[in-house]
């Protein structure tokens, strides 16, 4: 797809994040598996000029669409890194600016490190790493959504949650992105992906310890 095509394809405003950019804040911006998250990183990727932009994904068994996938991901810049590879990486993308794309709805590999809470009356797991990595690090919280605009036409939109996440209690972050998770899904259920198996793991109650939401179990 050339540069024209797409722009003609995906639109979006992020004067808000480069508010905070201006302001010296390092950003993390959270999505979920709602259509087109792969435009939403693209459009990230040429929006965010500033300071150097980063996202963590899944390698892809087969080699060759992995190389195709990255080449495609990286275009405009953004740095895609293995989740495999984070941790021994993260102290070195920490001690510069940075803005972090996260499809932080993804599901947790072990159920008991994680954050459990009502997801549509039912409890599920969210993983902890935006969260705690957001407090560690001081970030600016910013919640992005991809609304269709018409088919194989998307709008970015972005809604700051907070410009201090060392600010915010436990949980807090998690359960705003849940709400907002929820209130976009029940806007645009067809522009979701229900296959993510989001209920993949069964609540028990050993995993009470890590519940944050304020609604008892349903």
């Amino acid at each position: 797809m050339s540069d024209k095509t797409f722009e003609k394809r995906c639109h979006g405003d992020f004067s808000v994040i480069e508010d905070l950019i201006n302001k010296g804040k390092n950003v993390q911006l959270h999505a979920g598996h709602q259509f087109n998250w792969e435009y939403g990183s693209l459009f990230m990727s040429k929006a965010i000029t500033k300071i150097p932009s980063y996202a963590i994904y899944m390698p892809i068994k087969n080699k060759a669409m992995e190389r195709l996938f990255l080449k495609i991901r990286e275009r405009y810049g953004t740095i895609f890194i293995k989740a495999t590879d984070f941790k021994e990486k993260r102290q070195e993308i920490f001690k510069e600016r940075f803005a972090f794309f996260l499809a932080a709805d993804q599901n947790p590999g072990d159920p008991t490190n994680a954050y459990w809470q009502n997801y549509f009356r039912k409890p599920a797991p969210f993983i902890t790493g935006p969260e705690v990595g957001g407090i560690k690090n001081d970030t600016a919280i910013v919640f992005v959504r991809s609304t269709i605009h018409k088919r194989g036409h998307y709008i970015l939109e972005c809604t700051v949650f907070c410009e201090s996440a060392a600010a915010t209690s436990h949980g807090e972050i998690t359960r705003g992105f849940r709400d907002f998770l929820e209130k976009i899904i029940r806007e645009e259920p067809h522009n979701y992906l229900w296959t993510h198996r989001r209920w993949k793991w069964d609540y028990k109650e050993e995993y009470s310890k890590n519940w944050i939401d304020t609604r008892p179990v349903q």
